[in-house]
């Protein structure tokens, strides 16, 4: 029987890191390039994947593409792509004065 080596220390794990997750989906390439400086400007790091649904190579800068950020980071880059941040935020558009009621005659009552 021969004598058992001692094991050597395990090398420590590196940190896990952030998985990227897809926060906007551009119509085609350059659209994509577009939101991709404006998240470059907020300093978030990002990159352009081609569709799975939509992956045909000979489109070249066709079809839609997913833009990806670090999972942690994901809410700062909807921030900077929406800054006006979800409908509670945003301001009420104006509509017509008779929109809505029922009335024909419209604001002034005449017909």
């Amino acid at each position: 029987m021969t004598p058992r080596l001692p094991r050597r220390p395990r090398a420590p794990r590196e940190p896990r890191r952030a998985e990227w997750v897809r926060v906007a989906i551009a119509a085609n390439q350059p659209e994509g390039e577009m939101i991709q400086g404006i998240l470059t400007n907020a300093q978030i790091p990002s990159y352009l994947r081609r569709n799975g649904a939509f992956d045909v190579p000979d489109m070249l800068a066709g079809g839609p593409r997913d833009i990806m950020v670090p999972g942690d980071r994901a809410r700062e880059a909807q921030a900077a792509l929406d800054p006006l941040g979800d409908e509670e935020g945003r301001p009420e558009l104006p509509s017509s004065p008779s929109a809505g009621t029922g009335d024909p005659a419209g604001p002034t009552g005449e017909a």
